[in-house]
């Protein structure tokens, strides 16, 4: 890999990147990889490391041993070698098949990451009050439209769980999550979503509120637009982004990808997920309160077949988990960094 793409692209990712020769041994390694997996130092052989398919081949995924926080990557090859991308959303129950969906629209060739990619010099990122949060947050599920696992759900109830989780989660931190009116109209209530890819672009969108709060409070609130047949998440902080700066976005992507720029990679790699820039809409309103907006379709029609949500099953409990420990530890090290 060219010594310029691994700066740009990779060196400052939050998730570990790790490249690695045709036999195996470590060649290359960045920030996160340094942190999270400092077993894989270079010249190490990583194979020794690692469960999943052997040898190493182009368009699988593995997995490390040991309790890192990241432990599932998908294959890619590079320049006679190979490049391990631990991402985010890889690290949730259902890994194998976000690792298949990410090898059907990228193929798998380190060079397929980039094809949409943007050229020449990128814009600087917009100014914060003061840096918050430097971790990756940001991943959102791939595809457009809804993808193979998608089921019927009760928002009402995913909502509850989420919130009973958030009161409180982070104020020793510092932070402070307002919830409001969290609950939908029970009679417009189902929704059909792929449930991971929800909770992950859920924690995310948390994640750029947090990082752009000026004073640390996030307000969370579900609200009901008939007229538009939608469940709409509003989330808003006070942040020192202005209206001008929102209405000269030209994408909504590309506007997070500049509130976020340490997570550009992700943003530019899952940029056509869940049809995100049609369903995410960013404002300022009169008091200075950036607001996000994300919405979900509900279904009208009766329901018979709904999945229930059993927050006692340990998959999905690690899932919710999973992402609160992210944010922790990214508070944790920002503290530690002031």
């Amino acid at each position: 890999m060219k010594a310029e793409i691994f700066r740009k692209w990779f060196e400052h990712a939050i998730f570990p990147v790790i490249t690695v020769t045709a036999e195996g041994v470590v060649s290359n390694k960045n920030r996160s990889a340094k942190k999270y997996l400092p077993m894989l130092r270079r010249g190490a052989d990583a194979i020794r490391r690692l469960r999943g398919k052997m040898p190493l081949a182009a368009g699988t995924d593995v997995e490390i041993i040991g309790d890192s926080p990241y432990r599932h990557a998908v294959v890619f090859s590079d320049e006679g070698g190979f490049a391990l991308l631990f991402l985010s959303r890889l690290q949730y129950p259902d890994a194998e098949n976000v690792a298949k969906r990410i090898f059907r629209a990228c193929g798998t060739e380190l060079s397929g990451l980039f094809a949409g990619a943007p050229h020449g010099e990128t814009e600087p990122p917009l100014p914060f009050g003061r840096e918050r949060i430097y971790t990756d947050l940001i991943g959102i599920g791939m595809g457009t439209g809804l993808s193979a696992d998608a089921c019927v759900y009760d928002i009402q109830e995913i909502m509850q769980a989420l919130s009973s989780r958030l009161r409180g989660a982070f104020r020793c931190l510092g932070y402070r999550i307002s919830l409001y009116d969290t609950f939908p109209a029970w009679d417009k209530k189902y929704v059909k979503l792929s449930l991971y890819d929800f909770i992950f672009t859920f924690s995310r969108f948390l994640y750029i509120l947090m990082r752009c709060s000026e004073n640390g409070t996030v307000g969370l609130m579900c609200d009901c637009d008939e007229s538009s047949g939608c469940h709409i998440l509003r989330f808003t902080a006070r942040t020192a982004i202005s209206a001008a700066a929102v209405k000269k976005g030209r994408d909504t992507v590309d506007f997070l990808a500049r509130l976020a720029p340490e997570c550009a990679l992700e943003l530019m790699l899952f940029k056509n997920a869940g049809d995100l820039s049609r369903n995410t809409r960013l404002s300022v309103d009169k008091y200075g309160k950036f607001i996000l907006e994300y919405r979900i379709k509900y279904i009208e029609k009766p329901i018979l077949q709904v999945k229930s949500l059993d927050f006692e099953d340990w998959e999905l409990d690690f899932a919710i988990k999973s992402f609160f420990h992210e944010i922790r530890c990214a508070l944790k090290s920002r503290t530690r960094k002031s």
